[in-house]
């Protein structure tokens, strides 16, 4: 593999980072029609990069920075292979995966990245929306809170003592510590609520984001099809934003304590930590 990955002349790779379910299936579902793109999603080996990286300063480490950075770059490499020569591919991550973003934008600066986040209390509520969610929570609290121990310093207690609405607000922050570094090393982002208010414009600007150019008219197109009126993760289910909110508004009720109390940790961590403050704000809220 390393051996047919190397060599000059590969293309640019874009990228879609997220902070998990924040509409980034149906953004990439949607990219991945328009002529010539090519779109992958969450690719396991991209979770094994994350992982690893996350303790990559740690003195466990087992790879050096080095090491696994050469991994990148390998599969890099075969993800950036499109059908034709002048075809683009989009790699979308899992959600844990944002803390590449910076470094990978400073290891390859032809590859561009959008990041698509929603507010602190749309991602709380799209979170509890089924308790399953909670597992991404559960499953990657180690890789998302690795590289922020610093900062994060006394701002929640240990995380098998967190309130769920607590340990959802650190997922949160942590993202939007990964994300604010990632807008400062060149990334463009998307607010996945605007997107449903406006989505030709919001469409329009992803594309750009990800060096695309499409028409009005392949815009249109794109968004007046079957991706755009389905469930994007079972897209044999209609599913429309109506939908979404519906569901939104059932968590409310079933889950509303959480959420209040996860908004409530998120208010007071900006309040007693800059750095925290000034990523949120960073991204627009």
């Amino acid at each position: 593999i390393a051996r047919h990955s190397a060599g000059p002349g590969k293309k640019p790779l874009q990228l879609i980072f997220h902070m998990g379910h924040c509409g980034s299936t149906l953004i990439s579902r949607l990219l991945g029609d328009l002529h010539g793109v090519v779109s992958l999603r969450e690719p396991l080996p991209l979770r094994d990069l994350a992982t690893e990286w996350a303790e990559h300063t740690s003195p466990w480490a087992v790879r050096s920075a080095s090491a696994q950075l050469k991994d990148w770059s390998l599969l890099r490499n075969l993800w950036c292979r499109t059908w034709t020569d002048d075809g683009t591919a989009i790699v979308k991550a899992t959600s844990f995966c944002d803390l590449l973003a910076a470094e990978w934008l400073t290891q390859f600066s032809a590859d561009t990245a959008l990041l698509i986040h929603v507010s602190p209390k749309t991602y709380l509520r799209s979170m509890f929306v089924h308790d399953g969610y909670l597992n991404d929570i559960y499953g990657s609290s180690r890789a998302r809170i690795l590289p922020h121990q610093e900062t994060l310093d006394g701002a929640f207690a240990p995380l098998g003592e967190l309130a769920l609405g607590e340990r959802v607000a650190l997922a949160f922050i942590c993202a939007a510590l990964n994300h604010a570094a990632a807008l400062d090393a060149g990334a463009k982002a998307l607010d996945f609520d605007r997107f449903l208010e406006r989505p030709e414009d919001g469409l329009s600007s992803a594309a750009a984001a990800l060096a695309l150019s499409p028409s009005a008219a392949e815009i249109k197109r794109v968004l007046g099809g079957q991706i755009a009126l389905s469930y994007s993760k079972a897209t044999e289910y209609p599913f429309s934003a109506a939908d979404r909110e519906t569901r939104m508004k059932e968590a409310d009720s079933r889950r509303g304590a959480d959420i209040r109390h996860g908004l409530e940790k998120i208010n007071a961590v900006r309040a007693n930590n800059p750095a925290i403050d000034r990523a949120i704000a960073r991204l627009g809220y």
